[in-house]
């Protein structure tokens, strides 16, 4: 559950209207029959199961208060002992343990010293547990006081949920924005109370962006303290705002210790794309990034974050921002909300959305999105977690949808040259071209070893029978160019022997043999991220005393609304056979009413990779 922040000096004088409402549960006072519980009724697969949420606001001392209470069914359920949730930072925690000893409920309370509140970034805090003796069998009961609004309460979690309310009373001084989210429906929806029972797991689909898009929840953002100050009420308030914050607008104004670089990028006399290049390298290699992703700058002083050489991503991208404006481009701030936090509403603004900011630049009427904060990305592209849709220029009026897709793709082209040797085993080569994204994965990658011995050890572990000499990577350091990997390969296990013929799956290691879209329909949209284009070309010696006896048809597959391709074609000159095989998704995001025509796309490619080249004996 994520919060509003808050506004103690403003709100705490707020009258709020009286109205009351029997809570379902009570800390501490655990029903018997939840304890003698083996397995949930409906999901008899659940690993834990939430009894009751129940959260209600206090207008005599504004406070919200919230009780959890969790029943562990399987191991698998025991990450609820280290829960990690989003609060106010003087949140009140208390927490018991409930298990059942000779027949009796033991209840044994969660310490002080178990709970610890972890500054995330900016306003935004998390907090910790570690609940003690939890088992299969297990209830986990936790009480919140805090003097904060929820932001957003969650009726829908990846266990079932048996019980979900929240109650916030209304107030004649204070405008607030609901909005509901999800497929599920609520037993009950007023102004002022919501309930929900008995709502199913969550059950997440392959390339699905994150769950807190799909979750059923209720969004909660201020509008309007009457008479005093507008919120949420549209993107420029938002903005306003941010920009008058220490740790955002105030950071972005103070960038004299930026002026030599400046100077030394302008004498070089590099205009246009290279100059943005020049800038955009200089704040990348002269920081790293701290892997704490943020809106908001960890001081209101970039100078100081630079000399430590470390930050968070708004720390590095608001230096960039800084540099760019000092070499007169075109510059604007871009927030967003990364792909685990959930998409950014279009027209429904929000504070609690906004976690993550890069920059655009605008040169010669060319848009340019930029985040530096990635060690190995060349200034073309986005980080993966940026890739969500829609954000937003942060500008105090006319803010204006940034799309976020870039025009670079993930690229792969391998190629596989081999021939028959002694013992059905296949020599030659293995040679691969990584562009763009599937670049920055292998160079990510290949930098998270101490060495090639370790990278090319995880690189076989699951292609049984390869055996490699003689490995070459070239441009791992050449942000710009190509990664380009050279193997000198022996392959075993890979040509079968039945009677005068040799069988050959042509693709090898780069084969789909599976559908990835197993399930007859589909709730949510296929969220691939980025484009695609990967192809496999495997040219084959033919054996000497053999001939081709079979070869694969080709094939081509190509959805409706043209999101995917592909291209199988099979080729005899006579000495050699060529297969190639081109997967295209040229769409990165592709809705649900195209899910059936991509299920049965998947199908037919994967039989397709699955016919064998034949050789038989002459």
């Amino acid at each position: 559950m994520k919060k509003i922040l808050p506004l103690l000096s403003l709100l705490i004088l707020v009258n709020f209207s009286m109205f009351s409402q029997k809570a379902p549960i009570r800390y501490g006072d655990i029903d018997m029959a939840d304890m003698l519980m083996k397995s949930y009724p409906t999901d008899t697969s659940a690993a834990a199961a939430i009894l009751c949420d129940y959260g209600y606001f206090r207008e005599s001392n504004f406070q919200f208060t919230r009780n959890l209470r969790v029943k562990i069914l399987k191991k698998e359920g025991y990450y609820w002992a280290n829960a990690v949730f989003h609060t106010d930072p003087n949140t009140k925690l208390k927490g018991i343990t409930c298990n059942l000893e000779n027949g009796k409920i033991v209840q044994e309370k969660l310490r002080n010293e178990s709970i610890f509140t972890e500054h995330l970034t900016g306003q935004r805090y998390q907090l910790r547990i570690a609940m003690p003796n939890v088992k299969v069998g297990s209830i986990i009961d936790l009480e919140f006081s805090e003097n904060a609004m929820p932001g957003e309460w969650d009726f829908q979690d990846i266990v079932p949920v048996r019980y979900s309310e929240l109650n916030i009373e209304s107030s004649t001084r204070i405008r607030f924005k609901f909005t509901f989210y999800g497929l599920e429906h609520l037993t009950i929806s007023t102004p002022n109370r919501w309930v929900a029972q008995d709502i199913p797991a969550f059950k997440g689909e392959p390339f699905m962006n994150s769950k807190e898009n799909y979750l059923t929840k209720l969004q909660l953002d201020i509008l309007e303290i009457v008479n005093y100050h507008q919120f949420a009420t549209s993107w420029d308030n938002v903005f306003t705002d941010m920009l008058r914050l220490d740790d955002f607008g105030m950071a972005m104004d103070l960038s004299g210790y930026l002026s030599d670089l400046a100077k030394k990028i302008k004498s070089t006399g590099a205009t246009g794309t290279e100059e943005l290049k020049m800038a955009f390298d200089s704040i990348r290699q002269a920081m790293k990034w701290n892997q704490t992703e943020s809106f908001y700058t960890s001081s209101p002083t970039l100078s100081t974050v630079y000399k430590k050489k470390t930050g968070n991503s708004a720390d590095i991208n608001l230096m960039l921002y800084q540099l760019l404006n000092k070499l007169d481009i075109e510059v604007v701030p871009v927030g967003l909300s990364t792909r685990s936090n959930g998409i950014l509403p279009a027209i429904s603004p929000s504070y609690r959305m906004l976690n993550y900011v890069i920059i655009q630049a605008t040169i010669n009427g060319t848009k340019y999105l930029l985040d530096a904060s990635e060690s190995y990305m060349p200034y073309y592209l986005l980080p993966f977690r940026a890739l969500n849709h829609n954000g937003r220029t942060v500008v105090k009026t006319g803010s204006q949808l940034v799309d976020l897709s870039v025009p670079r793709a993930n690229k792969k082209v391998t190629m596989y040259t081999l021939e028959l040797a002694e013992d059905n085993a296949l020599k030659g080569n293995i040679n691969s071209v990584n562009s763009d994204y599937a670049a920055l994965d292998l160079r990510k990658k290949y930098h998270s070893f101490n060495s090639l011995d370790e990278f090319l050890d995880d690189y076989k572990k699951e292609k049984v029978g390869l055996v490699i000499e003689d490995p070459k990577i070239e441009n791992l350091d050449s942000l710009y160019k190509p990664v380009v990997e050279n193997y000198k390969v022996e392959i075993s296990g890979k040509v079968n022997s039945i009677g005068d013929e040799l069988y050959l799956l042509p693709l090898l290691y780069d084969q789909v043999f599976e559908n990835p879209f197993k399930s007859e329909d589909r709730k949510f949209p296929i969220d691939y991220g980025y484009r695609s284009d990967n192809t496999v070309i495997t040219t084959m010696k033919i054996p000497t005393g053999y001939a081709v006896n079979t070869l694969p048809a080709k094939i081509v597959l190509r959805m409706p609304d043209n999101s995917a391709t592909f291209l199988f074609e099979a080729v005899n000159n006579g000495t050699e056979v060529k297969i190639t095989a081109k997967l295209s998704i040229s769409k990165s995001l592709i809705t649900t009413d195209q899910y059936l025509n991509l299920r049965e796309f998947y199908d037919q490619l994967v039989k397709k990779e699955s016919e064998p080249v034949i050789f038989k004996k002459v």
